[in-house]
């Protein structure tokens, strides 16, 4: 078995990502999106088998947790739902637009889909691991051979980077950036009426509080972090 250092599998996986993240035509880009999926979903299996197989009295954990790390949770929705930066093109590439915003559309059945998965993984993993989860919940899997498909953790303190990432970049591509274009598009079509300043400023308003906060506290985490890796040394 070759055995090899974390930053060197690192490297080696780092060119077929890139060369992948470089394909800027959805249609070549759809079967390597397929492939993912599909161990996405292999992956979600897993960890369901797992917490089932665990599962906890919910009596043993608190219904509610701190109100100081709602920034953090924000900032890892958003993280989530991070597709935003796909939403133009793959409307643009539709045989028929339309259909991408409509209430039973790509858009709305796709995130529903998403918030399933993520609210189903989140609850029974918690019923299963609790407060002891790590940064990714992959890491409470034990190292035997039916778990083996489990994705190993790169980023020290992943969490917090994920909170940070959606917090800071999930936040303005998603929340702060179109109600602010729709603004610049109303105005230059002389459609900016009061409807739709209350929409664009109460999103903005949202927008600010959650990438200031969440951004915020990410950050002040992750240096405490960082602070107290460094002193252990």
């Amino acid at each position: 078995m070759i055995h090899l250092p974390r930053s060197v599998w690192m490297a080696l996986f780092l060119i077929p990502i890139l060369s992948i993240c470089s394909i800027r035509h959805l249609n070549k880009l759809a079967p390597f999106a397929l492939v993912a999926n599909c161990l996405y979903l292999s992956a979600v299996f897993i960890l369901l088998y797992f917490f089932f197989t665990h599962l906890k009295p919910s009596s043993n954990f608190p219904a509610i947790g701190q109100i100081e790390n709602i920034p953090l949770y924000f900032g890892t929705v958003l993280f989530a739902f991070e597709g935003i930066a796909v939403v133009l093109p793959v409307e643009n590439r539709m045989t028929h637009p339309q259909h991408f915003i409509k209430w039973n559309g790509v858009l709305n059945c796709s995130c529903l889909v998403v918030m399933i998965i993520f609210t189903v993984i989140g609850f029974y993993g918690y019923l299963a691991v609790g407060d002891q989860v790590s940064d990714t919940v992959t890491l409470n899997v034990p190292h035997e051979p039916v778990y083996q498909s489990a994705i190993a953790e790169l980023i020290p303190h992943l969490a917090l980077f994920i909170s940070f990432i959606g917090a800071f970049s999930g936040s303005s591509m998603a929340l702060l950036f179109p109600p602010f274009i729709d603004l610049l598009v109303s105005h230059s079509r002389g459609k900016l009426v009061l409807k739709v300043w209350i929409i664009d400023l109460t999103l903005l308003l949202f927008a600010l509080i959650g990438l200031v906060t969440g951004t915020y506290t990410a950050l002040v985490e992750i240096f405490k972090k960082i602070g107290q890796s460094v002193s252990s040394f």
